[in-house]
């Protein structure tokens, strides 16, 4: 988390939320984020967890963000996805 240098107030995207744990970390430090996972069942356990906190079904393939966040965190999630520069270009676009 030290990495990030997140400051109070940024707008962060977590890409793989999973059930949020590292997403709520990251809401502690004061900064303002949005989850989103593409397994519903993982969205259900975070919004569950953390009700303080939005998160979304989404796939990295498609986000719908643009211009919004400040960082795009992803902690276990992109080695996953075979589709890489396509969600780059996504993630590049979510950013301002």
């Amino acid at each position: 988390m030290a990495l990030l240098a997140l400051q109070q107030g940024e707008k962060i995207l977590d890409l793989g939320c999973g059930t949020g744990d590292l997403t709520n970390t990251i809401f502690e430090t004061g900064a303002k984020i949005i989850g989103v996972d593409k397994s519903e069942n993982m969205i259900q356990q975070a919004s569950r967890k953390y009700p303080h906190i939005r998160f979304l079904i989404q796939d990295a393939t498609q986000l719908k963000f643009e211009n919004e966040f400040e960082a795009v965190f992803s902690n276990a999630a992109l080695h996953w996805i075979k589709q890489a520069e396509v969600v780059l270009h996504g993630i590049y676009r979510c950013l301002k």
